[in-house]
């Protein structure tokens, strides 16, 4: 039923794949995650986390859709959305060629994308223009790759955090360095203000071509 088109991409422990559901004749992404490096890393809390975050936000159109998840012996599937337009990194690394009133309409976007999970109470934490996807002609956003992210409702459920030993685990010491606030750095607290404060740095790099 389902036939492999192309490679999209790899995380840390996952690939992606562009598949077609050959009865609906539908694209979708396919998250393949390798049990045993997932494992290895103990990181196998983030993917419980990105489950529990994508099945809350379920009807946030800024959120990309997940429609079943499988098992087998060696590996998790998770099946999405497929966001054919790309990363909005891509659009980041040809600067001064983006259009300012693009500039705008995007950051409109991440702006509604960030209101629309902060009131189910979920906070992102890695807002990165790589964790932002760029839609097919009316060029929208869909955001991705929650599994660190926080519920504020349920903060018992949370990601493995970024603790390299068994000893100690910073909770809130999460996300990419370049798009990290103060409190982030310092393993103090995650906050709404802390995704605002990313998505600070994206517009930066939106104008600029460069992270502040």
């Amino acid at each position: 039923r389902m036939k492999t088109v192309r490679k999209l991409g790899d995380g840390n422990f996952s690939e992606i794949h562009l598949v077609n559901d050959s009865l609906l004749n539908k694209n979708y992404a396919l998250k393949t995650i390798e049990k045993t490096k997932l494992l290895r890393i103990r990181k196998e809390k983030d993917v419980f986390m990105e489950k529990h975050v994508l099945l809350k936000l379920k009807d946030c159109p800024s959120v990309v859709d997940l429609h079943e998840t499988h098992k087998d012996d060696f590996n998790l599937y998770l099946l999405l959305d497929a966001v054919e337009g790309g990363e909005l990194f891509e659009y980041c690394t040809i600067w001064g060629f983006i259009p300012r009133a693009m500039i705008q309409y995007w950051f409109a976007l991440i702006i509604q994308a960030a209101e629309q999970i902060h009131e189910k109470g979920i906070i992102h934490r890695d807002l990165k223009p790589e964790n932002i996807l760029v839609t097919g002609e009316d060029m929208r956003i869909k955001l991705v790759d929650f599994g660190t992210a926080w519920d504020l409702l349920e903060p018992e459920k949370k990601g493995a955090g970024n603790g390299s030993t068994k000893r100690k685990i910073y909770d809130h010491f999460i996300g990419t360095p370049n798009y990290m606030s103060m409190e982030s750095i310092h393993n103090r607290g995650s906050y709404k203000a802390t995704d605002v404060y990313s998505m600070g740095c994206i517009l930066y790099q939106l104008v600029t071509g460069f992270t502040p």
